[in-house]
């Protein structure tokens, strides 16, 4: 059993891309009435600079986003200091039947350290299934950034 894990471990570790990850690192409820919900994703590239898309589950999140009536409003990407993208790459959410919440030029990631690029949404959309967010190739290293999702009511 342990020489099995030990395999696993080891071609987990020669995958670059198995490291790409976007966790749930806080998530809010702004008002008592439970009409705002603020959900913050710390997001890390591979090492190549690519992200694996990720479903927010309840489980992640803490609630069932998808199930009390919430529409996405605004969506915030704030890169730090250093490990910032090197590429503009595109931000995209979309539900589990594939229609898009966040379509693709709604909002692509800035290049330069420490700054906060908002979505320019055309619509607020509703949400009634899980999302799914995706970032596209942001260049060739393990880049940093956090995503702040606001839904409302």
């Amino acid at each position: 059993m342990k020489r099995i894990f030990l395999v696993v471990a080891i071609l987990v570790m020669m995958d670059g891309n198995a490291f790409a990850a976007i966790t749930v690192t806080k998530t809010t409820f702004e008002s008592s009435t439970k009409n705002q919900m603020v959900i913050t994703l710390a997001c890390v590239a591979a090492e190549d600079g690519t992200f694996t898309a990720t479903q927010l589950t309840e489980s992640m999140v803490g609630a069932k986003y998808w199930a009390v009536g919430y529409y996405l409003y605004e969506v915030i990407a704030v890169n730090p200091s250093s490990g910032h993208a090197t590429v503009a790459a595109a931000v995209t959410i979309a539900d589990e039947d594939g229609t898009s919440i966040l379509k693709t030029g709604e909002l692509a990631l800035s290049t330069s350290a420490s700054t906060v690029t908002e979505a320019t949404i055309a619509k607020y959309r509703g949400i009634n299934k899980k999302l799914t967010v995706t970032i596209g190739d942001t260049g060739t290293a393990a880049n940093t950034l956090t995503l702040i999702l606001k839904l409302g009511k």
